[in-house]
C-alpha cells in the first residue's frame, strides 16, 4: 500500500454519506479541477444531475490505491 495516500477523515457520522467535489479535493489535498481530471480517468462517482456529482470516499481511496496514488 502507498504510504502517501491519506487516511479517511471523519467527514460525517454516517459512513455511507457521499462527499462533494470540494470535500474530496480537500480530502486529497488537490484542487476541484484535479478531481474533474480524475473523474475523466475513471474516479468512481455518482451523477445526481447534470452538474451534481457525489463521491464515496472509501471508493475514491480504493481507486487511488489501484492507480498507485497518482
Amino acid at each position: 500500500m502507498n504510504a502517501n495516500i491519506p487516511t479517511l477523515p471523519p467527514v460525517s457520522p454516517n459512513p455511507t454519506q457521499l462527499a462533494t467535489k470540494r470535500e474530496v479535493a480537500r480530502f486529497l489535498q488537490v484542487t476541484p479541477r484535479t478531481i474533474e481530471t480524475y473523474q475523466r480517468l475513471g474516479l468512481p462517482h455518482y451523477r445526481l444531475g447534470p452538474r451534481r456529482n457525489r463521491y464515496d470516499l472509501a471508493a475514491v481511496k480504493r481507486w487511488l490505491e489501484t492507480r498507485g496514488g497518482l
